[in-house]
């Protein structure tokens, strides 16, 4: 068979063309199945303007079919991820042919921006109406479905990762460690220790997924006379319909009700799609959200926000953080505040001008000599430090490193900002004479007081 002069070589005709190009592009399975799904609208545009050859296709018939859709969006209710995701997959393949990246629309131009954060409850939340779903797949022979549906609602596991993973190595971990580490079918091939942890409940589920793997003499939960596509097309696709009938929208909300619950158990709060918002401290959102994105397989904390809601706080808890920072800043004003890295830099930042690395900088040093000592010397706040207490603190940073005179001079000089900071000026000089640092020495070296707010 000769070259085709058409499609750039692909096919005759535009369909198999971009078929063959899709293959090229993407390599995984969902992926594939995802853009032939999607383009279909592009080729059937195609189609019906009576373009019989992709290298015909001008950037005005980009832009007309990219208007259609957004019609299509209106009249069909369709979500702006999706219509993104159909515009953006035309984008991609026109650039893969043409080999011209600036051949493409934007494609939020015309579906408007994408929400990146959960607004809707996850579907799944209520335990005993995915109980009952897996009862009735169980009922209908879907043994498989029943478990995948148990393993991605407790553990918080993909699609892919539950029918792809080692079931026997996972009970020996959940046996002998109490955890369970998902390494099979995960999101990109990633190899990172992702621990979850396993309850009573949880065991008991790995014991039944076990059996069943021992009963037909295999690692996995797809039969041994089937393979991983297969599986999806069948039974898995099934059970999708007995979800639906149950209220769950699919497999990945599972995923989404186990992060919101485990949000809840993290921090005693309803996650923010459930509450309106951020119900505790930011610090505490983070740490939990830290946790749960590990536990997700992502490590970025920012995913969260599609599976628990924003990190936006709520009306109550906004007013209650004022409330937190007015108690804090007057705290700080009588300097009845601990003694912490976190005050102390406020303290130099407010008295001091200067560039942020600047402050930086000062702010590690001071850190380095404050902090060890009030520790041992059992200080807990600010105004309990004084001119004697300084000293020491400076003569025993000196013992303790071996440092050149001119990085000496340096933490002396951040010292000297604090003890302006803490409003005792006077103690400067006192403190030069004790470092045997007259003032006459610093030639040109200024400690950048901020007259205005000094205490002095």
């Amino acid at each position: 068979m000769g070259y085709v002069f058409k499609n750039y070589g692909y096919a005759f005709s535009v369909e198999r063309a971009v078929q063959k190009i899709i293959q090229a592009q993407a390599r995984g399975y969902g992926t594939i199945r995802a853009k032939r799904i999607r383009l279909k609208y592009f080729v059937r545009f195609v189609q019906v303007e009576g373009i019989t050859d992709l290298e015909k296709v001008k950037f005005s018939d980009l832009q007309h079919f990219a208007q259609q859709i957004q019609q299509l969006m209106q009249e069909n209710d369709w979500s702006p991820a999706y219509a993104q995701n159909i515009i953006s997959d035309a984008n991609r393949l026109l650039g893969f042919v043409r080999k011209q990246r600036a051949f493409r629309l934007s494609p939020s131009t015309y579906t408007g921006k994408r929400p990146w954060t959960r607004t809707a409850p996850p579907t799944g939340m209520e335990l005993v109406g995915v109980l009952s779903c897996v009862e009735e797949m169980r009922n209908r022979g879907l043994q498989r479905c029943a478990l995948i549906v148990l393993m991605a609602r407790i553990f918080g596991m993909r699609l892919r990762e539950t029918v792809l993973a080692d079931i026997p190595r996972l009970y020996r971990e959940a046996m002998r460690q109490g955890t369970i580490n998902v390494q099979e079918g995960t999101k990109g091939g990633r190899k990172v220790e992702r621990k979850i942890i396993i309850d009573a409940y949880g065991l008991e589920i790995l014991n039944e997924a076990k059996d069943l793997c021992k009963a037909t003499n295999s690692h996995c939960l797809i039969p041994p006379d089937q393979n991983y596509i297969m599986f999806i097309r069948r039974e898995v696709a099934r059970a999708r319909t007995i979800l639906k009938d149950h209220g769950i929208k699919g497999y990945h909300d599972l995923r989404s009700s186990y992060a919101c619950e485990r949000y809840q158990s993290i921090t005693l709060a309803a996650a923010p799609v459930f509450a309106g918002g951020r119900g505790v401290s930011r610090n505490l959102d983070t740490a939990a959200r830290e946790v749960i994105s590990k536990e997700l397989g992502h490590n970025r904390t920012e995913v969260l926000n599609a599976y628990i809601g924003a990190r936006r706080p709520t009306e109550y808890q906004r007013q209650q953080e004022l409330k937190e920072r007015k108690m804090e800043r007057r705290e700080m004003q009588d300097l009845r505040a601990p003694i912490t890295a976190s005050s102390l830099a406020f303290l130099l930042a407010r008295y001091f001008r200067g560039s942020k690395k600047e402050r930086a900088v000062h702010v590690k040093r001071v850190c380095a000599l404050v902090l060890p000592y009030c520790q041992a010397a059992h200080i807990q706040y600010l105004h309990q430090i004084t001119l004697q207490a300084v000293e020491q603190m400076v003569h025993a940073h000196r013992l303790g490193r071996q440092l050149s005179e001119k990085t000496q001079k340096d933490y002396l000089f951040s010292m000297l900002r604090l003890v302006h900071a803490l409003g005792h000026p006077e103690w400067e000089q006192e403190l030069r004479n004790f470092c045997s640092l007259p003032k006459s020495t610093v030639a040109g070296r200024r400690l950048n007081i901020n007259r205005r707010q000094s205490r002095g």
